[in-house]
């Protein structure tokens, strides 16, 4: 279905840029013919001289559309009239004209201009972006990566009706979007070289259908799968690889060879030139998790990705006429990968997600680009009951953390199955409706991240769960206190505790270390999810004193995902304390939990703020990600150094588009101590200072 209404939205708009005047556009397209023209069209550097109002001629990029037939597409930008000159062929810095064959008008009059802005970098603030019109951009959405049917036509609309603004497309061979790679009965693929034209006008729907809806997209050019054997692998069936009748030997070539880099470089060219004309495009995406391909898993080519990465990334900036963004998506912020790119897009499926969202343990200090999140999802984390995880629970929280992680913008959703129809909308609905509301996208430079601490009668056990998923981190020093305060440092907790010293030396942790000071001695409850197979000692020692010495035999798995769980207690004597779990392996141990033996207060906050307003997100420690909710708690937050004057304090419940409750403060400066409604799940809130001190 979608493929029809594709054809239909690019006729139309082709119909009205060719015959008529007095329009309104979202863009101006002119068609043509090259006579005696020879070769592959796919790999020719053809170009159209345009005159678009209030400005001088320039060049723009030409595509070819089937049945010998050339287009050229420029942004209806301004209301006027637009006019092609000339074509020409180019060889490197060589130009050779060529007879214009026009098949349209020549020259076509837009009455209005498209409103949708285009998104940059803010030129004042390098982290933020910025539209064209000098509003400020904040993404927040989730992606549409892929989908099948009017997929598409029922999802932008969502996204919208939600207020939303950001969404992500891949191009991929399953759902009928990679343009050189057809799969199955969608159709056969095309020689390496050549591009599907079917494809290429499906696209064209999914860019007005953004446009339409007022949503800015990342499109994601490559996938790791397609150039991996290990991480959801589809080399297998990649048209490039030699047994497919491709000219790969193995799917890291891609990067080094020279005919792959140039095939490359033709296909991205016929996507700039077919679609660089649409504001929608928030940024060209080079590869999703580029990480995850052969070339980086297993031969451990780094350089060779960063410089392929420069390469593409430098091409697409010469023939983009409207400097859309250059981005990947790539977890270690360090990478030279990075180091082309116009923004840093890690993902994250951690298990301590409400801590993990708002780390970045290798984002440069100071930050020097935007940076977020492009993927985050709840399938790592450890949800009380299986069911949890079926009811979505855990899909909105972290967003929510996201929105308040310190220089980073807000984090997108991944699972938009779990999401778009699902009653969890409803929760998105509210989160965008806050974002809204709360002019976060105006204040968001003057917003520093802080944690307050919560009192509430209501208590629950101190649990410190594993935070971080497999990875480097540095060995977790971490000092226990009852504040209750929800620090992201807790995304440091390791679940795996190496012992094998390759994975130590690329910086793996292989102990954890916890300060404890109380008045009476505790008793603490490790649960492991896993020792191995392999043999493992664990020594755990108070100072420099070792108090439990704990061994696991090796034994012979039946089923690679059987796990082997354990626990152990240890005695902690009262005073300052300092734990220490280490591994002597040989083999890994996953962590799960340890009781502290100790209470903490049922509600956690997480905050930004500035002189004149403060957002809080609260929720419930032990329901937040709980499908079935028990009775609410109420507290107190503790704001430190609140400026004396009258505040407004606006409560957001999770399942409504517009406030809870409204009511009006005065505040004689310092501490305030902040009632919070019974809380089941989370809640947010606004603090906002009048700016006269009263009405």
């Amino acid at each position: 279905m979608l493929n029809i209404v594709a054809m239909r939205l690019s006729l139309f708009v082709a119909l009205s840029g060719f015959f008529a005047t007095g329009l309104s556009a979202r863009f101006v397209e002119f068609s043509f013919g090259l006579d005696g023209s020879t070769g592959n069209p796919f790999q020719r550097d053809i170009r159209a001289a345009v005159v678009v109002p209030e400005r001088e001629k320039q060049w723009y990029p030409a595509f070819y559309d089937g049945e010998a037939t050339w287009k050229v597409r420029v942004r209806a930008g301004e209301a006027g009239e637009y006019r092609i000159e000339g074509v020409a062929e180019w060889n490197g810095a060589e130009r050779t004209g060529l007879d214009l064959q026009l098949l349209s008008d020549g020259s076509v009059t837009v009455a209005a201009a498209d409103p949708m802005p285009a998104v940059g970098i803010d030129p004042e603030a390098p982290t933020l972006f910025r539209k064209e019109d000098d509003s400020p951009y904040l993404p927040l959405g989730m992606n549409i990566a892929w989908g099948w049917g009017d997929f598409f036509e029922t999802a932008f609309p969502a996204l919208a009706q939600a207020g939303l603004n950001w969404g992500r497309i891949w191009m991929t061979h399953w759902s009928g979007t990679n343009l050189d790679w057809v799969e199955g009965d969608q159709g056969v693929s095309p020689a390496p070289g050549s591009l599907d034209l079917g494809v290429a006008r499906k696209w064209d729907g999914i860019i007005e259908l953004a446009e339409s809806n007022r949503i800015w997209i990342q499109v994601v050019l490559q996938h790791h799968g397609q150039f991996s054997t290990e991480v959801n692998p589809n080399w297998e069936d990649n048209p490039w690889n030699v047994v497919n009748g491709g000219f790969l030997e193995n799917p890291a070539d891609f990067f080094t060879s020279e005919e792959a880099r140039r095939l490359t470089r033709w296909k991205y060219r016929t996507i700039i030139a077919r679609y660089g004309h649409s504001p929608a495009v928030l940024a060209w995406e080079l590869f999703n998790e580029v990480f995850g391909t052969d070339a980086y898993r297993v031969s451990r080519d780094e350089a060779s990705i960063a410089a392929w990465h420069d390469e593409m990334a430098a091409w697409i900036r010469d023939i983009d006429p409207y400097g859309h963004l250059v981005t990947t998506s790539h977890d270690h912020l360090s990478s030279p990968i990075y180091a082309s790119m116009d923004y840093y897009q890690p993902h994250l499926y951690g298990l301590n997600m409400l801590a993990h969202v708002r780390r970045f343990p290798d984002a440069p200090d100071p930050l020097d680009k935007p940076l977020f999140y492009g993927e985050v999802g709840d399938t790592s984390m450890l949800f009380p009951q299986p069911e949890d995880l079926d009811s979505g629970v855990g899909l909105v929280p972290h967003l929510w953390a996201g929105l308040l992680a310190d220089r980073a913008l807000p984090a997108q959703a991944w699972f938009w199955d779990r999401l778009l129809g699902t009653p969890r909308m409803l929760e998105m609905t509210s989160l965008a409706a806050f974002v809204t509301s709360a002019r976060l996208a105006e204040t968001w430079g003057a917003l520093e991240a802080f944690t307050p601490s919560v009192e509430s009668g209501v208590r629950v056990p101190h649990i410190l769960t594993a935070g971080m998923n497999w990875g480097p981190r540095p060995v977790l020093e971490w000092s226990v206190d009852g504040t209750g305060r929800e620090e992201e440092l807790l995304a440091d907790v390791p679940h795996y505790v190496v012992r094998d010293p390759v994975w130590v030396e690329r910086g793996f942790p292989d102990r954890l270390i916890l300060r404890i000071e109380g008045a009476e001695p505790r008793t603490l409850k490790v649960e492991l999810d896993d020792v191995g197979a392999s043999g493992l000692t664990l020594l755990v020692l108070i100072g420099d004193r070792v108090v439990r010495d704990l061994t696991w035999p090796t034994y012979e798995k039946t089923d690679p995902e059987d796990l082997r769980p354990a626990s152990f207690e240890i005695d902690v004597p009262s005073g300052e304390q300092v734990v220490t779990i280490r591994n002597f392996g040989p083999g890994t141990v996953r962590l799960r939990e340890i009781d502290l033996d100790a209470e903490l207060p049922a509600l956690a906050a997480l905050g930004k703020r500035s002189a004149d307003r403060v957002v809080l997100y609260l929720f419930h420690r032990t329901q937040v990600h709980s499908a079935t909710l028990r009775d609410p708690a109420s507290g107190e937050v503790i704001l430190e150094g609140l400026p004396q004057g009258r505040w407004t304090v606006t409560w957001w419940d999770m399942d409504g588009e517009a406030p809870s409750t409204t009511e009006m403060l005065e505040h004689s400066g310092g501490s305030l101590r902040l009632a919070t409604p019974p809380v089941a799940r989370h809640v947010a809130v606004l603090l906002e200072k009048s700016l006269s001190g009263a009405d």
